[in-house]
């Protein structure tokens, strides 16, 4: 991860992302001076849109394109939170062997616990944010490398 940071953001690598940062900016601009009293929104469709099109290679994003702005916020945030805050996971480690939920006791504790109050409730929703998390990232860097990579394949065979 470090290397890759460290050969996407030399001097010379940053350089190509002007076009993209001068596009965005003009963008953000033009949207706050439509609309300045709400400017959350514009902010995070600019740092979105910025982020696609560095990484993987996609057009602006549009206001329109909501769902997909809230979906990289999320995940953003959700990785944000992940690395400021502490788990208790990592003072006890022990606490990963915790399973998520226990057959044996399923049957017998479904009459008087609601589902989130059986196990590892944290575990669970970790496993599940990580799946979805990988299948978005997995469906970005697949389009990426059919874009890409396979039309140099076959210039090339």
């Amino acid at each position: 991860m470090r290397r890759a940071a460290q050969e996407a953001l030399t001097k010379t690598a940053v350089q190509r992302y002007d076009p993209i940062l001068t596009k965005e900016a003009t963008n953000l601009a033009s949207a706050l001076l439509d609309n300045p009293e709400n400017r959350d929104p514009h902010f995070q469709r600019a740092v979105a849109s910025t982020m696609m099109s560095i990484l993987y290679d996609s057009p602006t994003l549009t206001p329109k394109q909501d769902n997909a702005v809230q979906d990289i916020c999320r995940t953003l945030n959700s990785s944000l939170r992940a690395m400021v805050r502490t788990s208790l996971v990592e003072f006890f480690p022990w606490m990963l062997y915790v399973p998520q939920r226990s057959p044996l006791f399923s049957a017998i504790l479904s009459m008087h616990l609601t589902s989130k109050d059986r196990f590892a409730n944290w575990k669970r929703e970790a496993l599940k944010q990580s799946a979805e998390r990988t299948e978005r990232f997995l469906r970005l860097f697949n389009r990426v490398k059919a874009d890409i990579v396979c039309p140099l394949i076959q210039l090339y065979m």
